[in-house]
């Protein structure tokens, strides 16, 4: 299953990294053009902490499935531990 909000984010992610998107084009998708260009610059400097600590070499090295997958156990992960808090 490739569906999903953060799944859609993602691929929206990698789509504004392949080519600049600008204002017009956003709110003719219904996409807010400020909460992208930040979301963006905080994904830049994330990558860039991740390559100065050696963790991550590229992004974009994996399929669609793969990617789906690998958000899904993130959030997963993420939801298991404040359940595990909660109780």
């Amino acid at each position: 299953d490739c569906s999903g909000d953060h799944v859609t984010y993602t691929n929206l992610l990698a789509e504004v990294e392949d080519r600049e998107m600008d204002h017009n084009e956003c709110k003719e998708k219904f996409i807010n053009y400020i909460a992208l260009k930040r979301c963006t610059e905080v994904r830049n400097q994330l990558l860039r902490f991740l390559r100065k600590y050696g963790k991550v070499k590229a992004l974009g090295t994996i399929d669609s499935n793969q990617r789906s997958k690998a958000i899904r156990r993130c959030v997963t992960a993420g939801f298991f531990s404040n359940v595990a808090k909660l109780a």
